[in-house]
């Protein structure tokens, strides 16, 4: 929820961000990265294809809506801290 929310607050001051385009981590990628570092991410069933590109506002939605961890990792690789 926080990405979400810092997301949107970026959006007030910069609309066309949500319009921009990203790649997503191949779930197989995540899935090792995290398994080694102990994490525990509930995978959703709703892999996103890492060849295309996706806007933040469709990444948003995926990570919001279906859980999307591929969505919540580009999202916070992305995001400006």
């Amino acid at each position: 929820m926080p990405l979400f929310i810092a997301y949107l607050k970026w959006s007030e001051e910069n609309p066309s961000i949500l319009q921009k385009t990203i790649e997503v981590p191949s779930y197989e990628e995540i899935k090792d990265d995290n398994m080694n570092q102990g994490a525990d991410l509930a995978f959703s069933q709703d892999i996103l294809d890492e060849t295309k590109k996706y806007t933040i506002q469709n990444l948003l939605t995926e990570m919001m809506v279906k859980s999307s961890d591929q969505a919540m990792v580009a999202l916070r690789d992305e995001i400006d801290e």
